[in-house]
């Protein structure tokens, strides 16, 4: 029996166990059968092949031996972790995945909204990977170790807990310090994955550095928005604070920026990196991959004046150092070089 079916299995045995879907109805986890069904068969596969890899590797070093991961049958654009007795899960909806490689790499939106020869030309000589592809990957690692990290924030609880992304919940600073904390740590390893192109392919020059971390953080927006829904022309959410279970998108893509850079610069010590030419790249990479007139606007009003969202941030790193069970203060663990 290969690994996936038997993670499978293994769901199925508990499944009257796990939280129920938010219409109560039960969760359909997609067996090995299932998955032939779908187009990208061969991505999904994959993606768990790597997940359930990592998962292998880095789960037991937090205490988590019995790890798994799996896709689940849902129309919802969602992913979410969750602990029974001691039997750790990641699940990823379908539609999710689906829509992520479809709004990124199917539709061409971004080479039919910007001329990335021309702009990127230099960094395109010297990775081996499309733009679009670069972007889905760190879209989907993104939330892969975002997932992570709430297993590892909950490992040390006695309860049964699942994260689910849903922000139409009240405001509730323990979740935002959770999101924030699961945030930096996706940022970190996507950042890590970015730096491995630097590295390999020997790139010296800061400014081709700049452009591919703009591109990841680009990727880590554009994945928040489209799991938001936005939509062309749609309307953009107001900025907030102190609401809803999750920090405001822009909130999260300025203290994720400040992580990335903060990554790149320990393990690139010799680079000079351009902290605001890197957020306003990435901000006119997301308004024309959306083609949203609105959204450029809202990013440009967040660009020149940042106050109030570094204001926030700050407040959410302060009281976040009362919370020893974050990831933050155990990613010594992950034993990373």
């Amino acid at each position: 029996m290969n690994r996936y079916q038997r993670n499978i299995d293994l769901l199925n045995s508990i499944r009257q166990y796990l939280p129920p879907k938010k219409d109560k109805s039960v969760r359909v986890f997609l067996d090995e059968k299932d998955l032939n069904n779908y187009d990208d068969a061969e991505l999904f596969r994959m993606f768990f092949v790597f997940c359930q890899d990592n998962l292998d590797e880095n789960a037991k070093k937090f205490g988590m031996p019995n790890a798994i991961f799996c896709f689940e049958r849902n129309n919802g654009l969602n992913a979410w972790a969750c602990r029974h007795k001691d039997v750790y899960i990641i699940s990823m909806y379908d539609m999710y995945f689906q829509t992520l490689k479809q709004r990124i790499i199917d539709e061409n939106r971004l080479n039919e909204a910007l001329d990335f020869d021309k702009k990127y030309g230099p960094l395109l000589s010297v990775i081996s990977i499309r733009i679009e592809d670069l972007i889905f990957h760190s879209s989907a690692l993104f939330t892969y170790y975002h997932e992570l990290a709430h297993l590892i924030q909950y490992k040390s609880k006695g309860s049964e807990i699942r994260f689910e992304n849903d922000n139409n919940c009240s405001f509730s600073l323990l979740n935002h310090i959770y999101e924030f904390d699961a945030d930096l740590n996706g940022s970190q390893f996507v950042c890590l994955h970015l730096l491995d192109y630097i590295i390999n392919s020997n790139i010296v020059d800061n400014k081709l550095v700049e452009q591919l971390l703009s591109i990841g953080l680009a990727s880590i927006l554009i994945t928040r928005l489209i799991l938001e829904d936005c939509k062309d022309n749609s309307k953009v959410e107001p900025l907030y604070f102190k609401e809803k279970s999750h920090p405001h998108t822009v909130i999260r893509a300025v203290y994720i920026l400040n992580h990335m850079i903060h990554a790149a610069k320990n393990n690139l010590p010799n680079s000079k990196l351009n902290d605001k030419y890197i957020l306003q790249d990435c901000f006119s990479i997301v308004s024309d991959f959306f083609n949203n007139y609105a959204l450029k606007d809202f990013l440009e009003e967040m660009y020149y004046n940042p106050k109030p969202v570094e204001d926030y941030v700050n407040f959410l790193n302060s009281e976040s150092e009362n919370y020893k069970e974050l990831v933050r203060f155990q990613h010594h663990k992950f034993d990373i070089d």
